[in-house]
Protein backbone atom coordinates (compact mmCIF):
# COMPACT_ATOMS: atom_id res chain seq x y z
CA UNK A 1 0.00 0.00 0.00
CA UNK A 2 3.03 1.96 0.58
CA UNK A 3 3.75 5.19 -1.98
CA UNK A 4 6.85 5.08 -4.38
CA UNK A 5 8.46 7.78 -1.78
CA UNK A 6 7.87 7.35 2.06
CA UNK A 7 11.51 8.69 2.89
CA UNK A 8 10.98 9.40 6.71
CA UNK A 9 13.23 10.75 9.43
CA UNK A 10 12.84 10.63 12.84
CA UNK A 11 13.20 14.06 15.39
CA UNK A 12 13.94 13.20 19.24
CA UNK A 13 13.83 15.71 21.41
CA UNK A 14 16.07 15.23 24.71
CA UNK A 15 18.27 17.05 27.30
CA UNK A 16 19.24 16.63 31.07
CA UNK A 17 18.58 19.92 33.05
CA UNK A 18 22.11 21.45 33.52
CA UNK A 19 24.23 18.46 32.92
CA UNK A 20 28.17 19.20 32.27
CA UNK A 21 29.78 16.03 31.34
CA UNK A 22 30.69 15.58 35.42
CA UNK A 23 27.54 15.19 36.37
CA UNK A 24 25.86 13.43 33.24
CA UNK A 25 23.85 10.86 33.78
CA UNK A 26 25.43 8.10 32.08
CA UNK A 27 23.10 4.84 33.00
CA UNK A 28 19.75 7.15 32.76
CA UNK A 29 20.88 8.37 28.87
CA UNK A 30 22.16 4.17 27.97
CA UNK A 31 18.88 2.97 29.13
CA UNK A 32 16.36 5.86 28.21
CA UNK A 33 18.38 6.98 24.47
CA UNK A 34 20.81 4.78 23.47
CA UNK A 35 18.88 1.66 23.95
CA UNK A 36 15.53 1.90 21.92
CA UNK A 37 17.48 4.59 19.42
CA UNK A 38 19.92 1.12 18.99
CA UNK A 39 16.42 -0.87 18.61
CA UNK A 40 14.83 1.51 16.07
CA UNK A 41 17.78 1.34 14.01
CA UNK A 42 18.32 -2.56 14.29
CA UNK A 43 15.42 -3.08 12.80
CA UNK A 44 16.88 -1.32 9.55
CA UNK A 45 13.49 0.07 8.39
CA UNK A 46 14.38 1.01 4.76
CA UNK A 47 12.61 4.17 4.51
CA UNK A 48 13.80 5.31 7.86
CA UNK A 49 16.69 7.32 6.22
CA UNK A 50 17.96 9.36 9.69
CA UNK A 51 17.30 10.20 13.24
CA UNK A 52 17.63 14.02 14.26
CA UNK A 53 18.23 14.12 17.90
CA UNK A 54 17.73 17.80 19.07
CA UNK A 55 19.59 18.64 22.24
CA UNK A 56 18.67 21.53 24.56
CA UNK A 57 21.56 23.81 24.94
CA UNK A 58 19.65 26.97 25.63
CA UNK A 59 21.91 28.74 28.40
CA UNK A 60 18.72 30.74 29.44
CA UNK A 61 16.71 27.57 30.56
CA UNK A 62 16.12 25.78 33.02
CA UNK A 63 16.42 22.61 31.31
CA UNK A 64 19.70 23.65 29.19
CA UNK A 65 22.83 21.55 29.17
CA UNK A 66 26.17 23.14 29.83
CA UNK A 67 27.69 24.01 26.46
CA UNK A 68 31.36 23.71 26.03
CA UNK A 69 34.01 23.79 22.71
CA UNK A 70 30.07 23.69 20.71
CA UNK A 71 28.82 20.71 22.26
CA UNK A 72 26.88 18.80 25.16
CA UNK A 73 27.27 16.47 27.44
CA UNK A 74 23.93 14.43 25.83
CA UNK A 75 25.95 14.52 22.54
CA UNK A 76 29.03 14.06 23.69
CA UNK A 77 27.87 10.82 25.11
CA UNK A 78 25.54 10.27 21.46
CA UNK A 79 28.79 10.37 19.82
CA UNK A 80 30.50 7.81 21.46
CA UNK A 81 27.22 5.60 21.75
CA UNK A 82 27.36 5.84 17.98
CA UNK A 83 29.95 6.62 16.08
CA UNK A 84 29.29 4.90 12.63
CA UNK A 85 25.92 6.28 12.67
CA UNK A 86 26.67 10.21 13.24
CA UNK A 87 29.59 9.45 10.99
CA UNK A 88 27.34 8.04 8.37
CA UNK A 89 24.39 11.09 9.20
CA UNK A 90 21.95 7.96 10.48
CA UNK A 91 22.18 10.13 13.72
CA UNK A 92 21.99 13.56 13.46
CA UNK A 93 22.83 15.34 16.64
CA UNK A 94 22.17 19.55 16.75
CA UNK A 95 22.13 21.87 19.60
CA UNK A 96 18.78 23.91 20.12
CA UNK A 97 19.78 27.23 21.95
CA UNK A 98 16.21 28.92 21.64
CA UNK A 99 14.56 25.89 23.63
CA UNK A 100 12.25 28.20 25.93
CA UNK A 101 10.90 27.02 29.34
CA UNK A 102 8.72 24.31 27.95
CA UNK A 103 9.94 20.58 28.33
CA UNK A 104 8.39 19.73 25.13
CA UNK A 105 9.73 22.57 23.15
CA UNK A 106 8.44 23.73 19.86
CA UNK A 107 11.11 25.50 18.75
CA UNK A 108 13.08 22.45 19.28
CA UNK A 109 10.63 20.30 17.49
CA UNK A 110 11.02 22.93 14.56
CA UNK A 111 14.61 22.96 15.09
CA UNK A 112 14.43 19.19 14.00
CA UNK A 113 12.02 19.28 11.32
CA UNK A 114 14.16 21.95 9.27
CA UNK A 115 17.10 19.63 9.42
CA UNK A 116 14.93 16.42 8.57
CA UNK A 117 12.88 18.36 5.40
CA UNK A 118 16.29 19.57 4.52
CA UNK A 119 17.61 16.11 4.64
CA UNK A 120 14.65 15.06 1.98
CA UNK A 121 12.54 13.89 4.77
CA UNK A 122 8.78 13.32 2.89
CA UNK A 123 7.87 12.60 7.05
CA UNK A 124 8.85 13.08 10.16
CA UNK A 125 8.31 11.30 12.76
CA UNK A 126 8.38 13.31 15.76
CA UNK A 127 9.17 10.59 18.40
CA UNK A 128 10.31 10.24 22.10
CA UNK A 129 12.05 7.33 23.06
CA UNK A 130 9.86 6.61 25.79
CA UNK A 131 7.36 5.07 23.26
CA UNK A 132 9.22 1.54 22.64
CA UNK A 133 9.23 2.39 18.58
CA UNK A 134 10.26 -0.76 15.95
CA UNK A 135 10.54 -0.67 12.87
CA UNK A 136 7.00 -2.94 12.46
CA UNK A 137 5.23 0.01 14.11
CA UNK A 138 6.55 2.33 11.90
CA UNK A 139 5.63 -0.12 8.82
CA UNK A 140 2.20 0.26 10.13
CA UNK A 141 1.88 4.00 10.31
CA UNK A 142 3.52 4.34 6.92
CA UNK A 143 1.16 1.56 5.40
CA UNK A 144 -1.76 2.93 7.28
CA UNK A 145 -0.98 6.74 5.52
CA UNK A 146 -0.64 5.16 2.27
CA UNK A 147 -4.22 3.50 2.35
CA UNK A 148 -6.18 6.33 3.45
CA UNK A 149 -4.05 9.31 2.04
CA UNK A 150 -3.74 10.58 5.37
CA UNK A 151 -1.09 13.61 6.51
CA UNK A 152 -1.12 12.64 10.48
CA UNK A 153 -0.42 9.50 11.87
CA UNK A 154 -0.55 8.73 15.32
CA UNK A 155 0.19 5.69 17.29
CA UNK A 156 -2.80 4.06 20.16
CA UNK A 157 -1.18 3.85 23.48
CA UNK A 158 -2.51 1.75 26.30
CA UNK A 159 -5.80 3.36 28.06
CA UNK A 160 -5.90 5.66 25.11
CA UNK A 161 -9.86 6.55 25.92
CA UNK A 162 -9.30 7.59 29.64
CA UNK A 163 -7.71 10.74 28.39
CA UNK A 164 -8.64 13.40 25.56
CA UNK A 165 -5.11 13.73 25.23
CA UNK A 166 -4.02 10.69 23.93
CA UNK A 167 -6.49 10.08 21.75
CA UNK A 168 -5.42 12.61 19.09
CA UNK A 169 -1.65 11.73 17.42
CA UNK A 170 0.66 12.97 20.19
CA UNK A 171 4.01 14.07 19.54
CA UNK A 172 5.75 11.11 21.42
CA UNK A 173 5.22 9.39 18.08
CA UNK A 174 3.55 10.97 15.21
CA UNK A 175 3.88 10.96 11.50
CA UNK A 176 3.51 14.32 9.79
CA UNK A 177 4.21 14.72 5.98
CA UNK A 178 6.06 16.98 4.96
CA UNK A 179 2.85 18.61 2.87
CA UNK A 180 1.13 19.33 6.55
CA UNK A 181 4.41 20.63 8.16
CA UNK A 182 5.11 22.88 5.48
CA UNK A 183 1.34 24.11 4.97
CA UNK A 184 1.40 24.91 8.83
CA UNK A 185 4.82 26.38 9.02
CA UNK A 186 6.17 23.56 11.27
CA UNK A 187 4.79 23.61 14.88
CA UNK A 188 3.59 26.77 16.79
CA UNK A 189 6.45 28.28 18.75
CA UNK A 190 3.71 30.11 20.94
CA UNK A 191 2.62 26.70 22.21
CA UNK A 192 6.48 26.71 23.97
CA UNK A 193 4.53 29.36 26.55
CA UNK A 194 3.67 33.52 26.01
CA UNK A 195 2.39 34.22 29.55
CA UNK A 196 -0.95 33.07 29.06
CA UNK A 197 -2.10 30.70 31.41
CA UNK A 198 -5.45 28.21 31.84
CA UNK A 199 -7.39 27.24 35.22
CA UNK A 200 -6.75 23.58 36.30
CA UNK A 201 -8.58 22.99 39.51
CA UNK A 202 -7.90 25.82 41.64
CA UNK A 203 -4.74 26.89 39.84
CA UNK A 204 -3.30 28.97 37.12
CA UNK A 205 -1.06 26.73 35.19
CA UNK A 206 0.69 27.78 31.38
CA UNK A 207 -0.70 27.55 28.24
CA UNK A 208 1.85 25.59 26.78
CA UNK A 209 2.27 22.51 25.34
CA UNK A 210 -0.20 20.03 22.96
CA UNK A 211 1.43 21.59 19.25
CA UNK A 212 0.78 18.75 17.89
CA UNK A 213 -3.30 19.53 17.96
CA UNK A 214 -2.73 23.24 17.62
CA UNK A 215 -0.85 22.23 14.63
CA UNK A 216 -3.83 20.61 13.53
CA UNK A 217 -6.58 22.91 14.33
CA UNK A 218 -4.42 25.42 12.60
CA UNK A 219 -4.22 23.10 8.95
CA UNK A 220 -7.92 22.11 9.43
CA UNK A 221 -8.72 26.19 10.04
CA UNK A 222 -6.82 27.00 7.08
CA UNK A 223 -8.30 24.41 4.96
CA UNK A 224 -11.92 25.14 5.84
CA UNK A 225 -12.31 21.32 7.11
CA UNK A 226 -11.72 18.93 9.62
CA UNK A 227 -9.37 16.73 7.68
CA UNK A 228 -9.25 12.99 8.07
CA UNK A 229 -5.81 11.59 10.09
CA UNK A 230 -5.15 8.42 11.12
CA UNK A 231 -4.44 6.29 14.56
CA UNK A 232 -2.91 2.88 13.90
CA UNK A 233 -2.35 -0.12 16.78
CA UNK A 234 -6.00 0.01 17.88
CA UNK A 235 -5.60 -4.07 18.73
CA UNK A 236 -2.03 -3.83 20.51
CA UNK A 237 -1.53 -0.25 21.82
CA UNK A 238 2.18 1.21 22.96
CA UNK A 239 2.70 0.94 26.50
CA UNK A 240 3.13 4.47 27.65
CA UNK A 241 5.21 5.59 31.07
CA UNK A 242 2.35 6.35 33.31
CA UNK A 243 2.64 2.82 33.47
CA UNK A 244 5.69 3.18 36.06
CA UNK A 245 3.77 6.10 38.31
CA UNK A 246 2.36 4.34 41.22
CA UNK A 247 -0.93 5.94 42.78
CA UNK A 248 -0.18 7.73 46.12
CA UNK A 249 3.41 8.75 44.48
CA UNK A 250 4.60 12.16 43.90
CA UNK A 251 5.53 11.26 40.12
CA UNK A 252 1.88 10.32 39.74
CA UNK A 253 0.52 13.34 41.14
CA UNK A 254 2.60 15.15 38.52
CA UNK A 255 1.39 13.01 35.78
CA UNK A 256 -2.26 13.26 37.35
CA UNK A 257 -2.10 17.29 37.11
CA UNK A 258 -0.21 16.71 33.28
CA UNK A 259 -3.24 14.90 32.21
CA UNK A 260 -5.57 17.81 33.49
CA UNK A 261 -3.38 20.33 31.72
CA UNK A 262 -3.86 18.95 28.55
CA UNK A 263 -7.21 18.94 28.49
CA UNK A 264 -7.51 22.36 29.53
CA UNK A 265 -4.60 23.56 26.75
CA UNK A 266 -6.76 21.43 24.50
CA UNK A 267 -10.03 22.92 25.51
CA UNK A 268 -8.00 27.11 24.89
CA UNK A 269 -6.57 25.90 21.34
CA UNK A 270 -10.29 24.94 20.08
CA UNK A 271 -11.79 28.05 21.53
CA UNK A 272 -9.08 30.14 20.24
CA UNK A 273 -9.11 28.51 16.22
CA UNK A 274 -12.76 27.81 16.14
CA UNK A 275 -14.48 30.87 18.39
CA UNK A 276 -17.70 30.09 16.64
CA UNK A 277 -17.71 26.75 18.12
CA UNK A 278 -18.31 24.96 21.79
CA UNK A 279 -14.85 22.85 22.20
CA UNK A 280 -17.07 20.01 22.42
CA UNK A 281 -18.00 20.59 18.94
CA UNK A 282 -14.28 20.90 17.78
CA UNK A 283 -13.41 17.70 19.91
CA UNK A 284 -16.33 15.60 17.94
CA UNK A 285 -15.37 16.93 14.74
CA UNK A 286 -12.18 16.22 15.07
CA UNK A 287 -12.64 12.78 16.40
CA UNK A 288 -15.31 11.82 13.30
CA UNK A 289 -12.39 11.75 11.03
CA UNK A 290 -10.12 9.86 12.24
CA UNK A 291 -9.27 6.75 10.90
CA UNK A 292 -8.43 3.66 13.19
CA UNK A 293 -6.60 0.67 12.24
Amino acid sequence: MKTSDQTTIAVVRTFQAQATMENFDLEKFKKGRVKPIKKLLDDNHPDLKAIVVVVCGDQNSPHGEIVTQGSTPTINHLRQAFPTEVENGKIIPIICRNWGGNVGSSTALNAGIDVALKNGAHNVLAWSPRVPLTGLMLDEMLDHQAKHNLTLVGYVRRNWYRQMSWMFAQNNCALWSAELLHMINGMNPDCNGIGETVEVGEQQVSLAGMEDIEGYLRASRSTKCFFPWGMVGIEHPVEGDESLKLPGTLEFEKHQMKNLRQNAVMTAYAQKHYPELSPEEVFENIFCVVRFA
